[in-house]
């Protein structure tokens, strides 16, 4: 727990990255508290899902396929781009290296109607942006946005 632990504060979180964090703090954070606000409705998936080994099975088998389809289209469309994160995981940052290029990305995602995470507000990474690892059916919509669109 400590490894992986200290292996999402320093991965994923810049600030947590910093060398004047107390190790302390990031390793056992100041108190125990609830990593995101969950509504009722997604508590509620959460607990079927969590229940349902069948579908848990299935996500764990696609996600790592999906998120390298999803990386080698891109790197073959933007090979200027940097991907990160793990396998498993199941969003992709992305460095366009390019702040103009990500805001256009996040602009050209939300239009159609594609979730998208801009790295600017909270990272302090204006040059990335995340993008959730879906189905290649879903993945397609925000391909074709990204190669109509972007340069």
């Amino acid at each position: 727990p400590r490894r992986a632990c200290r292996y999402f504060a320093h991965e994923t979180h810049p600030y947590l990255r910093h060398p004047l964090v107390d190790e302390a703090v990031v390793l056992h954070g100041p108190a125990p508290r609830v990593p995101w606000s969950v509504n009722s409705s997604a508590l509620a998936f959460l607990a079927t899902v969590v229940n349902n080994s069948e579908y848990l099975a299935e996500t764990w088998a696609s996600t790592p396929k999906w998120r390298r389809m999803q990386v080698d289209a891109l790197k073959s469309r933007f090979p200027q781009w940097t991907f990160h994160g793990e396998p498993f995981l199941s969003w992709i940052w992305i460095d366009t290296h390019d702040a103009s290029v990500a805001d256009t990305a996040c602009q050209v995602a939300r239009s159609h109607g594609v979730p998208i995470r801009s790295g600017k507000p909270g990272y302090m990474m204006p040059t990335f942006i995340r993008i959730a690892v879906r189905s290649p059916d879903t993945f397609k919509f925000l391909f074709n946005a990204f190669d109509k669109n972007l340069d």
